[in-house]
């Protein structure tokens, strides 16, 4: 589909965020039902995001001056003979084959280097992208755990990136008192420990059943599938964090890349 100018145009507005609003959700909607669509979004924003509007832009500018430099024959009188003739004896300066030359590395080289990053291994790809979400929602003070509630040794525990023992005192939080805040933070823990399978399962709650932390949920969703080298369902986790306007949007672009 990338063939089809009228498909690269609509993948590089969305991604450029400059789609009407109602092209945007009718764009996101066809993401989600037609496969071939997300293939050729996931192949532009490797081979194209990756490389950087600007920078591909420049390189066209600067082989736009070399061609500037070419006088139109029709205004000066100029034979198609001598033009050509001309032509060669410009391609022939060295400066001019060396830019052109450095200009043709430099697309290459990002390209390689780009595609060369595909294919990493679910748990190489959570390490470098995982980090617990921190506490937010309850200070915790010094003072001794004898004057602190069970909840509150949870998180000072977490804090203190002592996550086995905070998941200790998570499990011993009445299921009457939890909230997506204290799922969301018992996840973290149990991922932080290695535990993918039980954070899924507790991120999986979080997005069906609460209406706050959805969105930190599908991203710690989406590294639990990557540390268990579920990519197929990391990668549509991921998709749907490009779609939206969140703090995850690009790192979730940067994880597609390397899929």
């Amino acid at each position: 589909m990338l063939n089809d100018d009228a498909t690269v145009r609509r993948i590089e507005s969305y991604l450029e965020d400059t789609m009407e609003e109602k092209e945007r959700q009718k764009f996101e909607k066809e993401l989600l039902e037609d496969p071939e669509l997300r293939d050729a979004h996931d192949q532009f924003v490797t081979l194209i995001g990756g490389i950087q509007y600007a920078t591909r832009n420049e390189m066209y500018r600067k082989l736009q001056k070399l061609e500037a430099g070419l006088e139109d024959p029709e205004l000066t009188g100029e034979s198609k003979a001598g033009k050509r003739a001309r032509v060669v004896s410009m391609w022939r300066k060295p400066w001019v084959a060396s830019l052109a030359a450095a200009i043709t590395l430099l697309f290459i080289t990002t390209v390689v280097l780009l595609t060369g990053q595909r294919n990493v291994p679910g748990n190489e790809l959570f390490a470098q992208s995982f980090s617990p979400y921190p506490n937010i929602v309850m200070a915790t003070q010094r003072g001794g755990n004898e004057e602190r509630n069970t909840l509150q040794k949870a998180f000072y525990a977490y804090d203190r990136e002592n996550y086995d023992e905070a998941i200790g005192y998570f499990s011993q939080v009445p299921e009457s008192e939890y909230d997506a805040s204290v799922l969301l933070y018992m996840g973290n823990a149990y991922l932080a420990s290695g535990k993918a399978q039980d954070a899924e399962d507790i991120f999986k709650n979080v997005i069906k059943n609460y209406e706050q932390f959805n969105v930190q949920a599908e991203w710690y969703l989406a590294l639990s599938y990557l540390k268990q080298d579920r990519k197929a369902e990391a990668r549509k986790m991921l998709q749907k964090l490009t779609m939206g306007q969140n703090s995850y949007r690009e790192d979730a672009q940067l994880i597609l890349r390397k899929l």
